[in-house]
């Protein structure tokens, strides 16, 4: 396009697509690779408003800018208005003159980097998270290396255990997450043992009481994975989970690895939630498994937050 020429505007409108049938918003939808780009370079919306639950009333007002009422288009069998300005019109009038709106003050519009917060060097990118965090004895375990003899335990995690390694990271992440990420925390060792019954936002108090219950938990037996993992998933509005355990599922209504991959793929074929998996200590194929069969990434760390806690940055026009 020539500085000379007007610029192009392109709309792509399909008909009785929903949302879910892109792989933008769900893991199950087709790859539509094009718009995954333009996604990544500009906006994604998560809610959305019409102005009509029919087609053609809605497709008028969107061009138009004028709702239904104003038109007089509220059934399908109901077209445009021939007398009505649209956009079509505007532009064509318009001509080479048609500009977008000016930049700012402060000269053309840059560049701006997009600071994804990192949890055990896995981006946290969705505003509906919950973390699914193993707090069995193990995690009381030196992070480092050999625990040193004749200390009595502290079941909240000594400095230098897993479980003190855990709770910087996600006090870290916690800290850093937008404030109008809604976040869930569940730890897990007998049972499953949640922040809140449902997603709460960070906004307000919210922050400081979630990182206050991950600073007070108290370490016990069993690992308790599976119905953990049915609880976060009852929540429909979280589209992102994180579980991380240092071992083997020990307790609860399945502790098989073959029984729960079986179990939860069932239940989130339909679901369709993102399930990351971090194994703290050692590779966990079963873990690796679990999210690589629900559209998540696995990671293995072995010294806690090194690598993660921290921010990835990425461009965007």
């Amino acid at each position: 396009m020539s500085e000379k020429s007007p610029p192009n505007a392109i709309i792509i409108m399909v008909d009785q697509m929903k949302a879910t049938a892109s792989h933008l918003y769900s893991r199950h939808g087709i790859h539509t690779p094009g718009l995954e780009r333009l996604a990544k370079l500009g906006v994604r919306y998560e809610n959305a408003t019409t102005p009509h639950p029919l087609c053609v009333p809605a497709r008028v007002a969107m061009w138009t800018a004028q709702n239904p009422h104003r038109t007089g288009s509220r059934v399908n069998k109901t077209p445009m208005p021939e007398h009505m300005p649209h956009a079509a019109k505007w532009w064509k009038e318009a001509g080479g003159r048609f500009e977008f709106p000016k930049a700012s003050a402060a000269g053309a519009p840059k560049t701006n980097t997009v600071v994804v917060p990192t949890y055990f060097g896995l981006e946290v990118a969705s505003n509906r998270v919950i973390f699914l965090v193993d707090a069995s004895i193990s995690m009381l375990q030196s992070a480092t290396g050999p625990k040193k003899k004749g200390r009595k335990k502290n079941l909240k995690g000594a400095p230098g255990t897993k479980m003190a390694a855990l709770k910087k990271e996600l006090t870290s992440i916690l800290t850093k997450l937008p404030d109008t990420t809604m976040v869930n925390i569940i730890f897990f060792n007998v049972g499953p043992i949640p922040w809140k019954s449902s997603l709460q936002p960070l906004r307000g108090g919210g922050r400081q009481e979630a990182i206050s219950f991950v600073k007070n938990l108290d370490c016990k037996l069993k690992t308790n994975i599976y119905d953990s993992l049915v609880l976060a998933l009852k929540d429909r509005r979280a589209d992102t989970l994180f579980l991380l355990s240092d071992g083997k599922p020990i307790g609860g209504t399945f502790t098989k690895p073959a029984d729960i991959l079986r179990e939860i793929g069932a239940k989130n074929r339909v679901r369709g939630a993102k399930i990351n998996c971090i194994s703290f200590g050692q590779e966990t194929p079963f873990l690796k498994q679990l999210a690589k069969q629900n559209g998540g990434i696995y990671r293995a760390t072995s010294r806690g937050g090194g690598a993660g806690g921290g921010k990835k940055a990425r461009k965007a026009q």
